[in-house]
């Protein structure tokens, strides 16, 4: 017999959902900042300059979400229908707040270097940020 404990907050999640009511705005910056530190380590790892783009791009637009002055729709969204962006979606939390804006501020750079290696270089600094942002963020939820 399978014991109801187990089930239990997926329950609470699915009726809240089928209410209509929304998840915490935390619960949506854990998973686009996750995404986000995803999509910098593609970054870091492309074969092409144009691929490094388009995953800082993507950093980008999970940081910004799709209201943000940066957003870029023609990049594509790893983070559609996660929140409103992680920087939204983290606000009030600080020192959170404070990495991502860092990480924004890198990944804009990134996608501004012709050169490859050196865009990898500020992929991987952009992700080192948001892999900080995301023990932050657990660390501000606990």
């Amino acid at each position: 017999m399978t014991s109801y404990r187990l089930f239990k907050p997926f329950l609470i999640v699915v009726a809240g959902l089928s209410l209509g009511l929304a998840l915490p705005a935390w619960a949506d910056a854990k998973m686009e900042i996750k995404t986000a530190t995803e999509h910098a380590s593609f970054a870091v790892n492309a074969k092409t300059t144009a691929q490094t783009h388009m995953h800082l791009h993507h950093v980008i637009n999970c940081l910004v979400g799709t209201n943000g002055e940066d957003f870029d729709a023609t990049a594509g969204n790893p983070c559609q229908g996660m929140g409103g962006g992680a920087l939204k979606d983290s606000a009030g939390s600080q020192g959170t707040e404070s990495l991502l804006n860092q990480s924004l501020r890198l990944a804009k750079i990134g996608i501004e270097i012709g050169d490859h290696h050196s865009a990898q270089a500020v992929a991987l600094a952009t992700r080192n940020l948001l892999r900080l942002a995301e023990n932050n963020d657990a660390q501000h939820r606990k």
